[in-house]
């Protein structure tokens, strides 16, 4: 990967059949499983979350206010991940993610693609974004402290019934 060659792309809705196929992977979506989540069409046993086309133009549609942005990672001419925000209603805060592509891990999209969404971000107006997840999962950790968030609080969450340690983090923009 040459990161200049990285950069965000917005999907149109012929484009969602890709975060279709991320989100029901099994290998890229194993950290999400065995959590309780109110998630539509998340599967509890694999952390897969359904994505059926008759879906799409409603969650497309939804998408294109100034609360919401979401964007597919590009290397060069195909697509390895996904960055996204959106505003929380019920925690009053911008929240954002990354999902990587299993087979295209370990080869530092993560870390760019946050530095583009927070790119994106700071042109939007937004001014702290935040992310949770499991504290230890993977270099997860360290790629979000890499681009400036620090963790701000733990949590004790369950997974498949048993304790785990998670963390919330920030940065502000």
């Amino acid at each position: 990967m040459d990161k200049n060659n990285v950069s965000l792309y917005v999907p149109t809705l012929d484009d969602y059949w890709y975060e279709q196929k991320l989100l029901g992977d099994l290998e890229t979506m194993y950290y999400n499983a065995g959590y309780e989540s109110n998630v539509e069409g998340y599967d509890y046993n694999t952390g897969c979350i359904t994505f059926e086309p008759d879906k799409w133009k409603e969650k497309y549609e939804s998408r294109k206010n100034a609360q919401h942005f979401i964007a597919y990672i590009k290397d060069e001419d195909k697509w390895v991940g996904l960055v996204s925000y959106h505003y929380d209603l019920e925690r009053k805060i911008y929240t954002c993610g990354v999902l990587i592509d299993a087979n295209e891990r370990d080869r530092a999209y993560a870390k760019k693609g946050l530095s583009l969404l927070i790119d994106v971000a700071k042109k939007d107006g937004v001014q702290t974004l935040y992310s949770c997840f499991e504290d230890g999962r993977g270099n997860i950790s360290a790629v979000f402290e890499s681009v400036g968030f620090e963790v701000i609080k733990t949590y004790e969450w369950t997974r498949f019934n048993e304790p785990t340690k998670g963390v919330l983090v920030r940065i502000k923009l």
